[in-house]
C-alpha cells in the first residue's frame, strides 16, 4: 500500500468522524463502517480477524431480525392499528432507536418493552391530539385516574382498546 492509498484512508475516517460525534452515533453501525471501510483497507489487516467481525455484525443482525419478529407478531396480535386506524405505526422505529442504545443481545428485554410501551404511548398520543372528542378524553382521562378497566364500557367503541 502506498502512501496515496494510506492518505486516502485517512482523509475519509477524518470525513467521517467531522459528519458527526461518535457518542452520536449507532455504535454498532460504526463497527461496520470501520470494518468496512478502514479494516479491510488497510494493508496490514488479518483476515480471520475480519472473518470474526463480518460474522459478529451478521449474527446480531440475525438476533435484531428475530426480535423484530416476535414484537411485530405482538403487534399484529394486539390488533392495534386495525381497532384504531388512526394512529401512527412506528413499531420499527422504536425498535431501531432501542438497538441504538441497547445494541447488545442481553438487553432483548429492555429493547422489547421500551419499543411496547412506545407504541402504547404513541397510540395514547395520537388518541388525544387527532382522533378523541372533549367528552370521550374526559372518560378515558377519568378512566385512566381512577386506574378502572371496568369503565371502559363508557367509552365509545371507537376510543376502547
Amino acid at each position: 500500500m502506498d502512501d496515496h492509498d494510506k492518505n486516502n484512508i485517512l482523509v475519509k475516517q477524518v470525513s467521517h468522524a467531522l459528519e458527526m460525534p461518535l457518542h452520536w452515533k449507532v455504535q454498532r453501525l460504526e463497527a461496520r463502517w470501520f470494518i468496512d471501510n478502514v479494516y479491510e483497507q488497510s494493508e496490514c489487516f488479518n483476515p480471520i480477524l475480519l472473518q470474526l467481525a463480518k460474522l459478529d455484525f451478521n449474527m446480531l443482525q440475525a438476533i435484531y431480525l428475530d426480535e423484530l419478529k416476535q414484537l411485530s407478531r405482538w403487534h399484529e396480535n394486539m390488533n392495534l392499528v386495525e381497532m384504531m386506524g388512526f394512529t401512527r405505526d412506528r413499531l420499527v422505529e422504536f425498535f431501531f432507536w432501542n438497538v441504538g442504545f441497547a445494541f447488545e443481545p442481553k438487553f432483548w428485554f429492555c429493547r422489547k418493552w421500551i419499543v411496547k410501551l412506545g407504541e402504547l404511548i404513541t397510540i395514547i398520543d395520537d388518541m388525544y391530539e387527532l382522533h378523541g372528542t372533549l367528552e370521550e378524553l374526559v372518560l378515558f382521562t377519568d378512566m385512566v385516574d381512577r386506574w378502572d378497566v371496568n369503565a371502559m364500557e363508557q367509552l365509545p367503541s371507537r376510543c376502547v382498546f
